[in-house]
């Protein structure tokens, strides 16, 4: 039988730390170094801990990681943003109501249909 990886360790203040054969160190779980617990929760973070090391040795991918998965995603596309003039205007509620019954993106087909307008 294969030798668990992490292991109960008492420290001199009769406290317990969880041992970590591979690093040789105090393990760490999330960003608490395991050590001046009690019997119990050092037990349960030992058990929890070779649980989850036991369960990745065994995992194992079934295809191959395709290519585009493997690099980093491109850089995203920065469209400039054409300037706008912030107004204040009154309008109909119908003329409104018409607009917003379209769904989003009412305010940019409202900029269309007043560019289009023949003035």
């Amino acid at each position: 039988m294969r030798e668990k990886r992490f292991s109960l360790m008492l420290e001199p203040t009769d406290l317990w730390a969880v041992w970590d054969s591979v690093e040789e160190t105090p393990a760490v779980f999330g960003d608490r170094m395991l050590a001046g617990l009690s019997e119990a929760e050092a037990l349960s973070a030992c058990e929890v801990l070779n649980g989850i090391h036991e369960h990745r040795r065994w995992i194992r991918p079934t295809r191959p990681v395709p290519e585009a998965f493997r690099k980093p995603p491109p850089e995203p596309v920065r469209r400039p943003v054409p300037e706008r003039v912030r107004l204040e205007v009154s309008l109909e509620p119908e003329v409104v109501a018409k607009f917003m019954a379209i769904g989003p993106g009412w305010q940019a087909r409202m900029n269309d249909v007043l560019k289009d307008a023949k003035l």
